[in-house]
């Protein structure tokens, strides 16, 4: 009798673990297949660890636009230290805001450039007018401005182009700086078109037109207080000759100097910064490509 007990219990027990496991399998099977079941759930991703600059910056950059400046300011840094000058760029302009943080001019200084040490043209642009605007009674920081504007221009930033050519006009001491921003000017237009900052150009340029080197102000004064402009050289025997030795930027200078050249009728002035431009080009040099296209373009050729 107590085996036959015993087997009858044993048996029940069974039947109950049976009927147990059946009905967790039907309650199991589609959670498992839904990917409902908590261990089948991705822990939530870390927002700040953004592997890439791209990756940083994008999402730095929803937060800034959602007004998150916080966890904008923090995705940007680590963009900018992955080395995307964009990401650079914008925490610039957050720290020249004051957003996120206290406005500081020098913490913008340092996000431009190192997106300037990375041939970001916008860096630099944005680094050298930074400077100019805060820095611009300390010899360091005219300096930096002098660095980065032509910087900024060379490597085909419209607005580096006017800024530099700007300051070029308001520090000129000879009429070679005046030559040189004028050039400056035309090179904007050549790189932005035919738009706003073009219409800025030309305003410069008559502005520029009217003064006198080392005389900021010179159109207002009367005319026996104006110094006389600086000559030209008759013949720029030294650029001709470094520019022969393949010194890029004396041919650039000896191209902007025909350009220029009062004592020669316009055509020939383009004639002759043409064939300066042309041999520099031939030698892949970005700049003298921009510079020969621009002439040529203004020709209509």
């Amino acid at each position: 009798m107590y085996n036959r007990r015993g087997t009858t219990s044993c048996q029940g027990w069974v039947e109950m673990l049976t009927v147990f496991l059946i009905t967790m399998l039907i309650f199991l099977v589609p959670l498992y297949y839904l990917e409902a079941l908590p261990w089948q759930k991705e822990p939530e991703p870390d927002k700040f660890f953004c592997r890439s600059g791209v990756n940083c910056y994008l999402a730095g950059e929803k937060d800034y636009q959602a007004g998150n400046y916080e966890d904008a300011a923090k995705l940007l840094v680590s963009g900018c230290e992955l080395n995307y000058p964009a990401s650079c760029v914008l925490r610039g302009r957050m720290a020249l805001e004051g957003k996120a943080d206290t406005a500081s001019p020098v913490q913008a200084q340092y996000y431009f450039r190192k997106g300037c040490q990375k041939r970001d043209p916008a860096s630099c642009h944005l680094l050298a007018d930074t400077y100019y605007r805060h820095s611009r009674d300390r010899p360091k920081g005219m300096d930096m401005v002098r660095w980065a504007w032509p910087r900024a221009c060379e490597l085909g930033s419209p607005e580096g182009c006017l800024g530099y050519a700007g300051f070029l006009a308001e520090t000129a001491k000879s009429k070679q700086e005046i030559n040189t921003a004028l050039a400056l000017l035309d090179r904007t237009c050549s790189l932005a078109g035919q738009g706003e900052l073009c219409e800025i150009a030309g305003k410069m340029r008559k502005k520029i037109l009217g003064m006198t080197p080392g005389k900021a102000d010179s159109a207002k004064k009367p005319p026996e207080q104006k110094a006389a402009p600086a000559p030209v050289p008759k013949d720029p025997e030294k650029l001709r000759e470094a520019c022969s030795q393949e010194d890029t930027a004396a041919c650039l200078r000896l191209g902007a100097y025909y350009e220029h050249d009062e004592r020669l009728l316009t055509d020939k002035r383009r004639e002759q910064a043409m064939e300066v431009y042309g041999k520099l080009c031939q030698k892949r040099d970005p700049r003298g490509c921009q510079e020969f296209r621009r002439l040529k373009n203004a020709l209509g050729r």
